[in-house]
């Protein structure tokens, strides 16, 4: 029977000990389905808290434990569809605009929206370019300070 284990990589004592038992009991899914039921009933009483049960089912184990990691006791808000949608439209209409020079009306046809405002997409791609420049100014600067300090041999 081909070796069970929740975590691929284990990079802390707990991940170490859960795939231990796994090496020695393998039964995965099973294990798997009653972590899905145990976040059922930590919802029971809080249906906000039914989101947990959607991302556990949508991320698996392993990666649902590591966004645990990222964001453990932290509120945060998800952007709303709509805006992530703007983000891809910008990042699009960036890529068509800088890379291959496409004027506004084939972007707007080739992203679907005839709707999109030219003028509040050129001013984004020019927010997204003028960022882009100061990262990479930044990169640079600690690039130059790195081999700066690096020992002369």
């Amino acid at each position: 029977m081909a070796e069970e284990k929740i975590f691929s990589t284990e990079y802390t004592i707990f991940q170490k000990k859960i795939n231990k038992i796994m090496s020695e009991k393998p039964c995965k899914e099973l294990i798997e389905s009653l972590v899905e039921l145990q976040l059922y009933k930590n919802a029971e009483k809080d249906d906000k808290k039914l989101v947990f049960v959607e991302l556990y089912n949508l991320l698996g184990t392993e990666k649902f434990y590591e966004v645990l990691n990222l964001l453990a006791g932290k509120t945060i808000k998800f952007p709303e569809k709509n805006d992530f949608k703007e983000t891809i439209q910008i990042a699009l209409s960036y890529f068509y605009k800088e890379y291959y020079d496409y004027e506004w009306d084939k972007i707007k046809d080739l992203i679907g929206d005839e709707e999109m405002s030219t003028v509040k997409f050129g001013i984004k791609i020019q927010q997204l370019s003028r960022f882009m420049d100061y990262i990479g100014a930044k990169l640079n600067s600690k690039i130059e300070r790195e081999e700066n300090e690096r020992p002369i041999e």
